[in-house]
């Protein structure tokens, strides 16, 4: 037995706890516009009252009779900041090419709701994978995802549907591309 261990795992934690604070410090820097990230692959803002959560509430409450779907809308009504006030939401995914790092973020005012960042290493790569989808009337499209992979992990930076319209594609593939020069990575398939 390690004698150690349990002195590895404290210290371990302790470590992950402070890469979190400084990422979220990262992340708030960029959203009040003190830090400029170099590349954005996505960022998606809405803002939320309550007249829209009450529209989501009374959505799910007629739609729940069908195969549950009405919980979807309700869950979103009151996952998206608190209830009775206004949030202005903010998803995006970033690239800091200072700090080597992508951040996956969700913001709701100034509360980080979500947060997953990786660190690129010289054994970075990005993954595309492509996953057919069949409809019920014999048609079949294809996915396409890009992921970021570093040893065991990944996040995913971009998704496509073959059904999307081509211009979305070619401008998915474009910015895979140039993210991959900035970063120097190879594209797998």
């Amino acid at each position: 037995m390690d004698e150690f261990a349990d002195l590895e795992i404290d210290l371990g934690s302790d470590q992950i706890s402070v890469d979190t604070e400084s990422i979220k410090s990262l992340v708030k820097s960029i959203e009040y516009n003190e830090l400029q990230p170099t590349m954005f692959f996505n960022e998606r803002n809405a803002n939320w009252n309550v007249s829209k959560r009450i529209s989501f509430i009374a959505l799910g409450i007629v739609t729940l009779p069908l195969l549950g779907l009405g919980l979807v809308f309700i869950y979103v009504a009151f996952d998206n900041g608190p209830f009775f006030e206004n949030s202005m939401i903010v998803e995006a995914k970033v690239y800091l090419a200072e700090q080597n790092l992508v951040i996956d973020y969700r913001m709701a005012n100034d509360e980080i709701m979500k947060l997953n960042c990786m660190q690129l290493t010289n054994r970075s790569y990005i993954k595309h994978s492509a996953k057919a989808q069949h409809t019920s009337d014999y048609d079949t499209y294809y996915l396409n995802y890009y992921y970021l992979v570093t040893g065991e992990h990944e996040l995913e930076l971009l998704m496509y549907s073959g059904r999307d319209s081509p211009e979305e594609g070619v401008r998915i593939r474009k910015l895979i591309s140039k993210f991959a020069k900035m970063a120097n990575l190879k594209i797998s398939s």
